[in-house]
C-alpha cells in the first residue's frame, strides 16, 4: 500500500465505473492497526433516453397531452415546454402524462415543443434530449381555388376540375350539385372528376 498522510487524500479516478474502495491502516512505532475503509462509486454512464408518446402535429383542440417514459437507469426526469421557441414551463419531476390546455386561442397559436432529458443518482444526462411538438391553429383555411380544366359548355358527360390550397397539408372534400342530383361531401383529390 501506498504511504499517505493525514489530511485529504485525492486518488485520480481514471479507472472504470464501479465501487472503489479506501482501506487505510495506520502504522505507530512499528505497529499497524487495523484498516478502516470507505466506499465511493463512480458512475459515468449516462442513462437511457427518454421516450415521448401523445399528441403531435396540427390540434384545433383546446388541450392535448404528452406521455414521458424514462429510459433504463433513470432517476428523474426534466421536462420543458416552449411555446414558439419560448420557455413557458419547466419541472425536475416530470413522468407520465403531462397535459396542456391552451387557454387563448390568438395569442395560444404555433408550435407547443416539450423536450425531455433524463437523470440518473449520479447527476448523469440522458445522451439524447427527447423534443415531441405539437401546432396549435384555430384559424380557418382559405377558401380553395377550384378550376374547370375541360371546356363548358359541352355535350361530354364527364368533367375534370383543378383544386388547389395554400394549407400544408392540406386535404378536400367535394359536393356536386345539379339539375337533377346532389351528392353528400366527401374526400376528393386535388383533381376531381365527376361523369355526369
Amino acid at each position: 500500500h501506498p504511504a499517505c498522510s493525514t489530511g485529504s487524500f485525492a486518488p485520480p479516478l481514471t479507472k472504470d465505473d464501479g465501487d472503489w474502495t479506501l482501506a487505510v491502516t495506520a502504522t505507530l512505532n512499528g505497529a499497524t492497526s487495523g484498516a478502516g475503509s470507505d466506499v465511493y462509486t463512480l458512475d459515468t454512464t449516462p442513462p437511457g433516453d427518454v421516450t415521448l408518446g401523445g399528441d403531435s402535429g396540427p390540434q384545433n383542440t383546446a388541450s392535448v397531452s404528452w406521455t414521458v417514459a424514462p429510459g433504463a437507469g433513470t432517476d428523474s426526469v426534466r421536462c420543458e415546454v416552449r411555446h414558439n421557441g419560448t420557455l413557458t414551463q419547466s419541472t425536475n419531476a416530470c413522468g407520465g402524462t403531462v397535459p396542456l390546455t391552451f387557454t387563448d386561442p390568438v395569442a395560444d397559436q404555433g408550435t407547443w415543443t416539450l423536450t425531455a432529458i433524463g437523470y440518473d443518482q449520479a447527476g448523469n444526462a440522458s445522451v439524447t434530449p427527447a423534443t415531441r411538438s405539437v401546432v396549435y391553429d384555430t384559424t380557418l383555411p382559405a377558401a380553395p381555388g377550384v378550376s374547370l380544366t375541360s371546356a363548358t359548355p359541352t355535350t361530354v358527360r364527364a368533367t375534370t376540375w383543378s383544386l388547389s390550397t395554400s394549407e400544408s397539408p392540406g386535404t378536400f372534400r367535394c359536393r356536386w350539385t345539379g339539375p337533377s342530383l346532389s351528392t353528400s361531401a366527401s374526400a376528393c383529390d386535388a383533381s376531381y372528376a365527376f361523369p355526369i
